[in-house]
């Protein structure tokens, strides 16, 4: 490996697929546990952008968690506070005013996922009671 090969590779992480000028698709490079591939959404609003997950996290935390239960409601509310991230029907989303903000909010959007999809180590029943 050179230095030239580690940049490429380091700048092409994230890619971008856009849905005309209102809707543009962050595919980050990172995975869920399930392997699910972790995308982002950047979605036009009247004020500027909101920045989402589009609902693609609670899905797959409802497979993990009991979304219900009041210390897993509890945990998410906190690990969303630390971020400064909303929860709406499902959707983890901020809105970005301008641009300098957008990088930092991806990856602490990265990292808030990341603590919410692996907080059963902080449970002692990490899977669903059926």
């Amino acid at each position: 490996m050179d230095f030239n090969t580690i940049s490429k590779t380091i700048t092409s992480v994230f890619k971008l697929k856009t849905n005309g000028d209102k809707e543009i698709q962050i595919i980050t490079g990172a995975s869920y546990p399930t392997r699910t591939p972790i995308s982002l959404f950047l979605d036009k609003v009247k004020e500027g952008w909101v920045l989402s997950d589009k609902k693609q996290t609670l899905r797959i935390m409802n497979n993990i968690y009991e979304l219900r239960a009041p210390d897993v409601k509890n945990c998410i509310n906190a690990v969303l506070r630390i971020y400064g991230f909303k929860l709406s029907n499902g959707m983890i989303y901020i809105e970005i005013q301008n641009e300098q903000a957008l990088e930092k909010r991806i990856f602490d959007m990265l990292m808030c996922i990341g603590q919410l999809v692996n907080m059963y180590a902080f449970f002692d029943a990490p899977d669903k009671q059926n």
